[in-house]
């Protein structure tokens, strides 16, 4: 892949020549403009004889070798040249040379020979700025729109039309570097998380996407990795050009650096959030076959690591000995249970802690509204970060920070589920001396979170098998190789699911969610393809109607029209969510998992434990690391529908087969997920009682959980 061009000079440096009686001027400058005024004024230009000056000027000069006089000579001679006309000095460090009048295009184009600065004459520019000031103009009303929306819709498509063409009016007249892509791209990033993902996505698309955006500028600012984050959420068919994807993040990396190194951080900041945005689309990762983030993480995160705003946010020092234990002897260690934004998996960590400590949950969404906002990254969730880190200034942010410091401030332990932004929050505010640990789930480690959470003020890392060597390599990649990360089985009620089965289930298949693109359910219905004898069911949250990005919604079409076909509707069962799963699932003798990804699957695990015969897709983005199989016993795991439709046959074949598979299986479930082995073990490592022996996690079929209780 070919390396970063190098970035456009932060600011552009634009010199205006005019005289004093000149009409007032548009105002060129911008987020990334910097400009100067020169007043020429006294002996008129027509007698100035320029070319005469400048062959006096070159009397004496030593041409450069190979190039053209009009282009490029001898610096001291440019010098000499200049000091003759002492107001024109300044064009040897400017980028732009514009005429604000006609009768001073003259030396605006002499300039521009000799400095190598771009020449703007009198008309040009004039025409230039009257669509710059069009294109501002409704490029500020969309803004607005978007800022002042309650009902999060987006702007009306003629206006966004009308952004568009005034756009490209705007990119046939202006210089390349007076075009205002900092501006637009500022505004892009600011309309993320102000409206729905897709919503915006669509905007930037329709708005920005497919017009002439000059480089190295558009680059640099940012806005042509915005513009890859917009093609990703809107094309149905996305191709898979990583290296256009990398590329473009690294330039608003590089952009965010020159920014930095002109004394601009909140610049900065905003390219670095395009850059952060693009490397962790979801559409590269989370709900794919394949991510090139599982692949290789520090390859593909290397833009983001280094720079000056990750620098500043994670404060990279030294690893420092981890604090293993609760810091008084007092009993029972005081614990708070935070519950990350999806909280849906710590009340069984913080009921196996109850036993020993006084716990007390910390439900970070409803104490913390404002983190409702954070389940994708955006520039604002930055600068929140940069406020808590004190480099930028929010009243409103600093009085959130020390509610959460005080909340966690005189505690044994803080055990903080799934590494979000909530976990970020914590690691910059945990105070020392207080225990920190952090439960990484599947989608965790693909989330743009994780970079950012300030690993050197974590003390353990919680994870499944299926993730153990990706999370240690992200940590690796960020710097990290001392902090324990530790393998634990998952805490699920086994024991309260029997294994009484209705009549036809020997052959009814089954999913416990399903309606996510990750679970991939078009993997089933290839799967009953495979035997009219079978039926589906299918529990949990519905799929009405298509959502999501563009090549979500399109999966989402086809799996509903399946779904309608009546030689499938005929054979499916949709049977919604049930607050007792344990109902829907005495008609399931056999339960699949044909997720992409995984880090345990607990629906799976409560269908085994019901008597279901277990049928583990190898989840293909983790399959290279192990996958599936690194969670449990390898004759329940396939790589194929074929494979599935095998397995099934096998140990379906008749009513006795079916009995003694199913038995096993449910047997060997209760075994490798004991629920009161799982809380012994959460409760030695999440208080630190004791270290486990540090060795390579395995698949182990015996009475310890697959990799259980190792660690790194």
């Amino acid at each position: 892949m070919p390396g970063p061009t190098r970035p456009a000079p932060v600011p552009v440096r634009v010199l205006v020549l005019r005289s004093s009686t000149a009409r007032p001027q548009p105002d060129w400058a911008g987020d990334a403009v910097d400009v100067t005024t020169v007043v020429l004024d006294g002996e008129a230009p027509s007698r100035l004889n320029p070319g005469a000056r400048l062959r006096r000027g070159l009397r004496r000069a030593t041409l450069t070798v190979g190039l053209p006089l009009t282009r490029r000579v001898n610096p001291g001679a440019v010098w000499r040249y200049l000091h003759l006309d002492g107001p024109l000095a300044p064009t040897l460090n400017a980028d732009v040379v514009l005429s604000a009048e006609p009768r001073l295009d003259r030396h605006v184009v002499l300039a521009a020979r000799i400095s190598g600065a771009e020449g703007v004459l009198h008309d040009t520019a004039r025409e230039a700025a009257e669509r710059l000031v069009a294109f501002r103009a409704l490029l500020q009303r969309v803004t607005a729109h978007v800022m002042r929306t309650a009902a999060r819709q987006p702007p009306d498509a003629a206006l966004v039309g009308r952004l568009r063409e005034a756009a490209a009016a705007l990119l046939d007249t202006c210089p390349a570097p007076l075009v205002p892509v900092d501006h637009v791209a500022a505004q892009a990033r600011s309309w993320v998380g102000r409206l729905p993902h897709q919503v915006t996505a669509q905007l930037v698309t329709d708005a920005f996407a497919g017009l002439p955006w000059p480089e190295p500028w558009t680059g640099a600012s940012g806005l042509g990795a915005r513009l890859e984050w917009g093609r990703l959420s809107t094309d149905p068919d996305p191709d898979a050009e990583l290296d256009r994807v990398r590329l473009a993040a690294a330039h608003a990396a590089e952009g965010s650096r020159a920014a930095a190194e002109s004394d601009r951080f909140d610049l900065s900041v905003g390219r670095w959030s395009d850059a952060w945005e693009l490397l962790y689309h979801r559409e590269l990762h989370t709900d794919v076959g394949s991510s090139p983030l599982v692949d290789a993480p520090g390859d593909w995160l290397a833009p983001l690591l280094t720079g000056p705003v990750p620098e500043a946010l994670v404060r990279h020092r030294p690893e420092g000995p981890r604090n293993t234990g609760p810091r008084t002897a007092r009993q029972p260690p005081s614990v708070v249970v935070a519950t990350g934004l999806s909280g849906n998996f710590h009340e069984e960590v913080a009921e196996a802690l109850s036993s020993v400590a006084d716990v007390r949950t910390l439900d970070v969404v409803r104490t913390f509204p404002r983190l409702r906002r954070h389940g994708r990254p955006s520039v604002t969730a930055l600068r929140e970060l940069a406020a808590t880190r004190g480099l930028l200034e929010d009243p409103r942010q600093a009085a959130r920070v020390e509610r959460l410091r005080r909340a966690v401030t005189r505690r044994d332990v803080v055990f903080s589920d799934w590494a979000d932004a909530s976990t970020v929050w914590l690691s910059y505010v945990c105070p020392a001396g207080v225990r920190l640990v952090v439960r990484v789930h599947s989608v965790d480690a693909l989330d743009a979170w994780f970079p950012l959470v300030d690993w050197v003020n974590v003390d353990e890392v919680v994870v499944s098998p299926a993730l153990h060597s990706l999370v240690v390599e992200l940590l690796e990649a960020c710097g990290i190789t001392s902090l324990p990360v530790t393998v634990l089985p998952p805490l699920v009620g086994v024991r309260e699911l029997g294994p009484e089965k209705d009549d036809g289930a020997r052959c009814t298949l089954g999913m416990v969610g399903w309606a996510r693109r990750v679970k991939d359910v078009a993997w089933a219905l290839d799967l009953l393809d495979q035997d009219p004898r079978w039926r589906l069911v299918l529990i949990g949250h519905q799929l009405t109607e298509p959502r999501g990005s563009a090549r979500s919604r399109r999966y989402h079409s086809q799996v509903l029209e399946r779904l309608r076909r009546p030689d499938v509707a005929s054979r499916v069962e949709v049977a919604g969510w049930s607050d007792d799963v344990a109902v829907p699932l005495r008609r399931v003798g056999v339960i699949l998992s044909t997720s992409r990804r995984e880090s345990l699957h607990h629906g799976l695990v409560e269908g085994v434990a019901s008597g279901a015969v277990p049928v583990v897709r190898n989840w293909p983005i983790y399959a290279a690391r192990g996958g599936a199989r690194t969670v449990y016993p390898d004759d329940w795991v396939v790589e194929t529908v074929q494979e599935a439709a095998t397995r099934i046959h096998a140990t379906t074949a008749d009513d006795a087969t079916w009995e003694r598979a199913r038995l096993e299986a449910r047997q060997q479930a209760l075994s490798l997920f004991d629920p009161d082995r799982a809380a012994e073990l959460y409760r030695t490592t999440v208080l630190g009682v004791r270290r486990p022996t540090r060795e390579t996690p395995g698949n182990d079929p015996g009475p310890t959980p697959a990799g259980g209780g190792l660690s790194r």
